[in-house]
């Protein structure tokens, strides 16, 4: 089951977090990122045959140069958890600018092939640097145990 909150507004609160339980299984991984002050927290969240993969920014002055720089930086974390870019099933693009949608959006589909992950696009304001025009995050699935 999913809860969409709507009209979140990052300066009405101090605290993110996000839960998610594993039908089946008395493992629940949860994750929490807190805005102010900013802390580290995990890029990634494996409980197999999931990957749970924490926002990740990007760097450039474009919403698609920073989209392909956060997909590499996902990517990357990704590899290192075990998976690839074809075990992604869920992908959210949190955007500054909804006028730059088509331009994320075919940064997405030059990477993902078909079958390609499910994908959606929150509205957002508040990232955790200012120079930040996008976040994106996702969730695999593993077709191995990442730890064999």
């Amino acid at each position: 089951a999913s809860i969409f909150v709507g009209e979140f507004r990052h300066e009405d609160a101090l605290v993110e977090i996000e839960a998610t339980a594993i039908v089946r299984s008395d493992i629940i991984p949860k994750r929490a990122v807190e805005y102010d002050p900013p802390r580290a927290y995990l890029r990634a969240l494996v409980s197999e045959p999931f990957v749970f993969l924490s926002g990740t920014g990007g760097q450039g002055a474009t919403e698609e140069a920073q989209a392909k720089s956060a997909f590499e930086s996902l990517i990357a974390c990704l590899e290192g958890a075990g998976g690839s870019l074809r075990d992604l099933r869920r992908v959210t693009i949190f955007l500054r600018r909804l006028e730059a949608l088509g331009d994320v959006s075919r940064v997405f589909h030059g990477l993902f092939k078909e079958p390609r992950p499910y994908l959606e696009f929150i509205p957002a304001t508040g990232f955790a640097r200012d120079e930040m025009l996008i976040e994106i995050q996702g969730t695999a699935v593993l077709k191995r145990p990442a730890s064999t």
